[in-house]
């Protein structure tokens, strides 16, 4: 079988950009905030093309990125959730399946005919041409009479083969759902990068036209954090 695949532990590998990210939006948050707060610097910036509308518009961008960075760790979540959910339903399905397939084997190793349509040789390892072959299997036994009755007399009842079979289907419809988060993940993902770079670009620029409209106030420009 295919060993689930779990969350590696990327804390560590994430930390550090995550940090990045989460003080750039605090600064600019600082910054930003102090100007809207202060009309006399409001006024100096405003002959230097910073209205109140463009610095608005700097603090919409940088909500933005910030509402995509909590999105971005919940749609994270979610597929890790799925996934957790998936590779649990997918080991349990399978060791079913596995103790199943050994016993048709016994039960059909003298009936060739039989077999050939159940498809018992080697299993395949991605989880799509897992269920693919698991599928295959309990359709064909379950439309088999025959078989049925072989398989009955080693223990194996249709009920238990009726159960088995919709394990498989659920496993297909928890990897549907986790492909599904992890393309939400990555949508948001390219949506906060935009952001963070469309902020990142609006607070660069200001910083360097605050520097000159601001030379004469040190104490204003510290306390902006420019």
């Amino acid at each position: 079988m295919q060993a689930p695949t779990l969350p590696s532990n990327s804390h560590s590998h994430h930390s550090r950009p995550k940090n990045t990210i989460d003080r750039r939006l605090v600064a600019a948050r600082i910054t930003l905030e102090a100007v809207l707060n202060d009309s006399s610097t409001q006024d100096v910036l405003a002959t230097y093309g910073y209205s109140r509308a463009e610095l608005l518009r700097g603090q919409a961008l940088r909500e933005q990125a910030q509402a995509l960075e909590l999105q971005l760790g919940a749609r994270n979540a979610e597929q890790i959730t799925a996934r957790h959910t998936r590779n649990n339903a997918h080991l349990q399905a399978h060791t079913i399946y596995m103790r199943h397939l050994r016993i048709t084997r016994v039960a059909l190793h003298r009936e060739p005919a039989l077999a050939e349509t159940l498809d018992l040789g080697e299993r395949k390892r991605p989880i799509t041409s897992w269920v693919g072959q698991a599928r295959r299997f309990y359709s064909n036994v379950l439309a088999d009479s025959a078989i049925l009755e072989k398989l009955d007399a080693r223990g194996i009842t249709l009920t238990a083969l009726q159960a088995a079979q919709a394990q498989v289907e659920a496993v297909e419809e928890l990897f549907v759902e986790h492909t599904h988060c992890q393309r939400i993940a990555r949508t948001t993902s390219s949506e906060r990068v935009a952001a963070l770079r469309a902020l990142n670009a609006w607070m660069s620029e200001f910083k360097q036209i605050a520097r000159v409209a601001l030379a004469d106030q040190p104490l204003t420009r510290e306390r902006l954090g420019i």
